[in-house]
């Protein structure tokens, strides 16, 4: 029985549409034949064709009958459907947010860059500025600065402030001094004031300082005979993409969008990394977790310890309370924990910190653990059986719309969907393995065969064992394109 049933919502397949519509199609044209004959529905006939081109839209009714049905069920809702369920539970997607680099960059006195520049690293990873910047003495980080004028008795000199206190740099001229006689003098005062976290440097006849610490300030209240050349300050970008972009430090160095007087840029500091957005399973899981921290009992305890561990992508925890063996093989009073990924000594420590006393853990894996009297005990968890799916599809060419690597989007699109909807012991759908196929425009699906070998696909769903969990591969999905 298709529709709403108490199993859930059995949608009616294609072939199931174009029988029905078959059979009640007949009685109702049996006057437009001769009597004795029997009205014609095969599928070269005029009705039969008809029918086909019914059936279709009728497999599109019952698909998005479907989908509404299971946007009210978290373990299949997506989008916004997924987001309007968890919400009753406080929770939110959580959004994509950029990674943060706080840059230092030089640029003459004076000069101004507007806002949106753009900077990158050795990766095609782009950066761009979130403020405008004006080259000014204000907030300065690091400067440059040159005698302006060398007169015999008078002082070529400059006062910087910093964290530590004030200190002038000065030098007298005397007959026959050179601009590089006033700046090896400055070095020279400056090495002796040993201010670790500074430092000070000749190059290009030019005196620079220069903050080692990123946050922090410099100041230049005074200057005599001399002048500020170039000055060095903070700027903040973002990644051009959401998510955590690497920029190992001192690698930003690429200035995309040139700017007269702008000189340089480099990222001094840690990037703040940035994420993506909550993909609809991280969601989903984490909605499992908030409601498996509220519970007391053992499944559901244990479940939540486990899927938070690093790279476990999924659990299952089962229990027999009863005082005989159970249909999956558990012993009397005692419960299995299933799980895709993860370390077995994380696994084998969320085991033993949710057994219960007198309660046995069983599985095909076996972990020692050490207990708060540092004595060794064996727990016991099953790793997941995973059985790739094999499909193959045949799909021609309608239109010009057809991408030129339609084939591997298609493949890209069902491996996509399939481990998406994977699950313990749940069923793969075949009808809805159009649904992924269809979102590649310019086809009609010839072929679709699903199964778990090569040698049993057909056009059925395939089922799984409560142990098993189903994988998509890209090398398991043959896809044919015809003209």
């Amino acid at each position: 029985m298709a529709g709403v049933t108490e199993a859930g919502f059995v949608p009616k397949r294609f072939n199931e549409i174009i029988a029905s519509l078959q059979a009640n199609a007949k009685p109702i044209f049996q006057d437009l034949v001769k009597p004795g004959e029997e009205v014609d529905t095969g599928d070269t006939s005029t009705l039969g064709r008809l029918i086909g081109l019914i059936s279709l839209d009728l497999d599109e009714v019952w698909q998005a009958l479907e989908q509404v049905y299971q946007a009210f069920d978290p373990n299949s809702a997506t989008g916004i459907a997924l987001d309007n369920i968890v919400q009753y539970m406080g929770i939110t997607r959580r959004v994509g947010k950029p990674t943060i680099l706080r840059a230092s960059v030089w640029g003459l006195l004076g000069t101004n860059i507007s806002e949106g520049q753009v900077i990158r690293g050795a990766t095609p990873d782009r950066f761009i500025s979130t403020t405008a910047l004006t080259f000014s003495t204000a907030d300065m980080i690091g400067f440059s600065v040159s005698p302006n004028s060398i007169v015999v008795g008078q002082d070529c000199s400059f006062t910087f402030i910093v964290e530590e206190g004030v200190y002038t740099l000065t030098h007298t001229a005397s007959t026959g001094d050179t601009v590089a006689d006033v700046l090896d003098a400055w070095k020279t005062q400056f090495d002796a004031l040993l201010l670790n976290r500074y430092v000070g440097y000749v190059e290009s006849n030019k005196f620079y300082f220069r903050l080692t610490e990123y946050f922090a300030f410099v100041s230049v209240p005074t200057l005599t005979n001399s002048i500020i050349i170039d000055v060095k300050k903070r700027l903040t970008f973002n990644s051009e993409e959401e998510g955590d972009i690497s920029a190992p430090i001192d690698t930003v160095t690429t200035i995309l969008t040139p700017v007269f007087g702008w000189l340089s840029v480099t990222n001094e500091v840690s990037a703040e990394k940035g994420t993506t957005a909550e993909s609809d399973e991280e969601l989903r899981q984490r909605f499992r977790i908030s409601k498996a921290v509220r519970a007391n009992n053992l499944a559901e305890a244990l479940y939540s310890q486990i899927l938070e561990l690093e790279d476990v992508s999924y659990v299952r925890v089962y229990e027999n309370m009863t005082d005989s063996v159970d249909s999956k093989g558990l012993s009397p009073h005692s419960f299995m924990a299933i799980v895709r990924g993860g370390a077995s000594s994380d696994i084998g420590e969320a085991v033993w910190n949710n057994k219960p006393l007198g309660i046995a853990s069983e599985g095909n894996t076996s972990v020692t653990v050490r207990d708060s009297q540092n004595l060794e005990r064996t727990v016991k968890f099953s790793r997941a059986t995973e059985v790739p799916i094999y499909i193959d599809v045949t799909v021609k060419k309608v239109g010009a719309s057809f991408p030129a690597d339609g084939a591997e989007q298609i493949r890209q699109a069902l491996v996509n969907y399939l481990n998406d909807v994977a699950a313990f012991g749940e069923e793969i759908i075949y009808t809805r393995m159009f649904t992924p196929i269809n979102s590649v425009p310019g086809h009609q699906v010839n072929i679709l065969e699903i199964g778990k070998t090569p040698l049993t696909m057909g056009t059925t769903n395939v089922a799984f064992d409560w142990d098993e969990f189903p994988i998509g591969l890209p090398e398991n999905i043959n896809i044919t394109v015809i003209e």
